[in-house]
């Protein structure tokens, strides 16, 4: 699985979320201990791979900014995260996916 160093920290850097890990982001979705530790509300699908590949490829096209954490000294994926965009014009909260 290849990593793209975006944003750089000491231990740990921001890779783009493509659509080839979709594999790893199935799993870590399928896990219910990792499940558990997510900041998403309400209860999700366990989906197929290909559902969570569509749903990154749905990510990339509304050009949202989703990435995988990944640990630098190990090169290992160790969760993910979103960078979003709030409207001072608007309250409104949107999850992805709904």
């Amino acid at each position: 699985m290849e990593f793209v160093e975006k944003i750089v920290g000491e231990k740990v850097y921001l890779s783009p979320l493509t659509p080839e890990h979709a594999r790893l982001w199935h799993r870590w979705h399928n896990d219910m201990e990792t499940a558990q530790l997510a900041a998403s509300p309400g209860h999700r699908s366990l989906g197929t791979e290909a559902e969570y590949r569509a749903t990154i490829e749905a990510f990339l096209k509304r050009k949202f900014h989703v990435f995988l954490i990944v640990e630098t000294e190990a090169n290992e994926p160790i969760g993910w995260c979103g960078l979003i965009s709030r409207s001072t014009r608007s309250t409104d909260v949107r999850h992805w996916p709904p």
